[in-house]
């Protein structure tokens, strides 16, 4: 029997579009290289409401959200799992200006931000402000990408492998994958920045940033929400007074090698936002995939249709990767003409 898709690569995207394909008893086959360096498990896996120094909201954000929060608490209950933890966020105002360009932007911003009822812990430096994001939450993303996998493994739809998927096979029927035995109606190309040069993609369609954070022992500390302040996060770990910080954004260094420079400067940040004692214990790295305009890539090949990509999540691809493949999912599950063409700006 023909399967219905072949899902090469088992980051973000990859991972929930086989469960939405399996909702709909699709027979699926995922292959991932297993090599642990995507930037789905460095990542914090945040969801975010208010971001950067303007204070912009993403597009449809509740509604995004709410379709994340529902696939993400669905693998909960079939993997018998906790991966989702909704928890609002602090966001720390710095100065006046910053309070002020808040003061503008409240009305359109609506309850994403208000005024915290319970001040930050008092190991922070002096701040002029502090809001509350009710709405931020966050995946256990390393986490997620495991218990899914375990489920696929069980279910017989889960292989390790290095898929080159430059040498795929196409004709009227269906594609036929170099070391699977079995063909497909569609492949599905989601193996992130490691895709970048691939002839599938557009030219420059994808621009990798490499990201770093730090992780740190930090005494007297006890803040348990995760805290938004001058571009940087600090999100707080299992363990007492140890919080993960970042991140960097470089689109220079293509490698997933963590630098002095860069815990050097996430270091020097902390000091800048935290007042208290710390100690630098972790540090790691990935590449992000960004799409071209920051907009996720999806959508069939123009010329080889059943070749589909879902690509390019950046940083939001927490909130973004369920709503995405649920559309795609039912795309693939119509046939090769319900799935629309390769786009730079397919979702939303």
């Amino acid at each position: 029997m023909i399967l219905d898709a072949i899902i090469v690569g088992q980051g973000l995207a990859g991972t929930a579009l086989a469960w939405e394909l399996l909702r709909r008893d699709a027979h699926i086959l995922v292959v991932d290289r297993e090599a642990g360096d995507g930037a789905s498990r460095v990542a914090a896996g945040l969801v975010t409401p208010v971001t950067g120094r303007a204070l912009s909201s993403p597009p449809d954000f509740l509604r995004d959200r709410a379709v994340a929060a529902a696939h993400y608490r669905t693998v909960e209950q079939q993997t018998r799992s906790k991966i989702w933890h909704e928890r609002g966020a602090l966001r720390l105002f710095k100065t006046s200006a910053d309070v002020a360009r808040w003061s503008k932007r409240e009305s359109a911003l609506g309850a994403l931000l208000a005024t915290a009822q319970r001040p930050p812990d008092a190991g922070f430096a002096p701040m002029a402000h502090a809001a509350l994001m009710p709405d931020a939450a966050r995946l256990d993303g390393a986490h997620y990408l495991d218990v899914s996998r375990t489920a696929f493994v069980e279910r017989g739809c889960y292989e390790r492998g290095n898929v080159d998927t430059q040498a795929l096979r196409i004709d009227d029927d269906g594609v036929a994958v170099a070391g699977v035995a079995r063909r497909a109606r569609f492949v599905v190309l989601c193996g992130g920045s490691k895709d970048a040069n691939s002839a599938w993609l557009p030219a420059r369609a994808l621009s990798p940033a490499k990201g770093e954070i730090i992780t740190a022992q930090v005494d007297d500390f006890h803040e348990t929400r995760t805290t938004h302040c001058g571009g940087h996060w600090l999100l707080p770990t299992q363990r007492p007074g140890t919080y993960q910080f970042g991140a960097t954004y470089d689109h220079d260094d293509a490698t997933a090698n963590t630098t002095p420079a860069a815990r050097e400067l996430l270091g020097r940040h902390l000091g800048q936002i935290v007042q208290r004692r710390f100690e630098i214990v972790g540090q790691q790295a990935g590449l992000r995939p960004v799409g071209a305009r920051r907009r996720p890539i999806v959508g069939a090949h123009p010329v080889h249709r059943r070749v589909v990509v879902f690509n390019g999540l950046g940083s939001r691809g927490v909130l973004w990767a369920p709503g995405i493949a649920r559309d795609l999912a039912s795309r693939l599950h119509g046939g090769i003409d319900d799935v629309g063409p390769l786009s730079l700006d397919m979702h939303g």
